[in-house]
């Protein structure tokens, strides 16, 4: 034992001999008897409550509109890519068409309405191209819609190459039977 306790246990009776007067109880019993319930204010409950549910909500509201805001500009993001890529894809297969109707043109110049025949195909094919080209600016932008444009550009080019070699065969076997004349 340490010494404060041992002090303690041999002097108890010298400890007793105070006691506290009836005033003292008295004011304990009286704080004793009005604080025994607790009161409970239901407006301030549910103002808190409200407040709480305010607050609580205005914080998702602006976590989805920042998420949104965020996906938004992914997506943005996302088009002017794809927007670059089909430019660059667009330009590829235009220098091509340009010089393969160059070289028709070339083979054609005495016969103009097979130029103009080849003209009325592609326009179709052009038609055909900006309606997929509208799909994409409506906001369709899917792999299927870029997939066609793209087909769009190689059935053009692909008709254009037929005639060129259609063209060029007709004008290698006129050559040919004009050499055979000449002799």
């Amino acid at each position: 034992m340490d010494k404060l306790e041992k002090f303690i246990i041999t002097n108890r009776e010298e400890f007793d001999i105070y006691e506290p007067s009836e005033e003292l109880w008295d004011r304990i019993e009286k704080r004793k008897k009005t604080k025994t319930f607790l009161a409970i204010s239901w407006k301030k409950t549910l103002s808190i409550a409200a407040s709480i549910c305010f607050i609580v909500m205005t914080t998702i509201y602006v976590q989805s509109f920042i998420k949104q805001e965020k996906y938004n500009a992914q997506i943005k993001e996302q088009h002017d890519i794809i927007d670059e890529e089909l430019a660059k894809i667009e330009d590829y297969y235009n220098q091509q068409l340009d010089y393969k109707m160059t070289q028709i043109s070339s083979l054609t110049s005495n016969n103009p309405e097979i130029r103009n025949n080849i003209n009325t195909d592609l326009a179709e094919l052009d038609s055909i191209y900006a309606d997929l080209k509208n799909d994409l600016n409506d906001n369709i932008r899917n792999a299927e819609v870029i997939n066609a444009m793209i087909e769009n550009y190689k059935m053009k080019l692909q008709i254009l190459e037929d005639i060129l070699y259609f063209l060029q065969k007709n004008k290698h076997q006129n050559d040919d039977n004009d050499k055979k004349y000449d002799i």
